[in-house]
């Protein structure tokens, strides 16, 4: 029951690449990846009335691999439900995945100096998703997410509309087999 990974690079091969807007990936390949502040950086989700994410179950995925070397570096974080802001729920990084996610990119600063330009960075977002007990879902619930890339940036959107279930996975191919939301 996760929320199905969104990746920066390879996202034409998403079931719901046509729900993603290029504008936002095309901003989103603008940053440089050594010097842009993860502290500004956010999550907005919009789901449809009955729909939710389990607390603590988001997740951010850095992952870079260098080029000609091989090596792989990835930083799991986990977000946090930060506020609600034009009928999203907003996650943020913790301070302390703040902290290391700017050690993170300070230790792969060499790899600027020495990759042969096909080095790649990516992320990946992630949750599980759950009803909410007396919510009735609609019969073709959608989902739309957000991407913050800066502090005071406006939210961008990145996926429009998705149908949920191409983003939630369960065990039957059914709503039913989302877990109960906690109060």
């Amino acid at each position: 029951m996760f929320l199905r990974t969104l990746a920066l690079l390879g996202a034409a091969t998403l079931p719901g690449c046509g729900y993603m807007v290029t504008s936002t990936l095309l901003d989103i390949g603008m940053l440089d990846p050594f010097t842009s502040d993860p502290g500004g950086f956010a999550i907005g989700l919009d789901t449809d009335a009955g729909l939710s994410l389990i607390d603590g179950s988001v997740k951010w995925t850095f992952s870079a691999t260098h080029s000609p070397s091989g090596e792989t570096r990835t930083l799991e974080t986990v977000l946090v439900e930060d506020r609600t802001q034009d009928d999203l729920v907003v996650y943020t990084l913790s301070d302390a995945d703040v902290a290391e996610l700017r050690r993170w990119q300070q230790e792969l600063i060499p790899w600027k100096e020495t990759s042969d330009g096909n080095s790649t960075l990516s992320f990946f977002i992630g949750g599980e998703g759950c009803r909410i007990e007396g919510v009735p879902v609609g019969d073709d619930p959608r989902i739309s997410v957000f991407l913050q890339l800066a502090e005071d940036a406006p939210m961008r959107p990145f996926v429009r509309n998705a149908p949920v279930m191409d983003f939630f996975e369960t065990d039957a191919d059914s709503l039913e087999a989302l877990p109960t939301c906690s109060a």
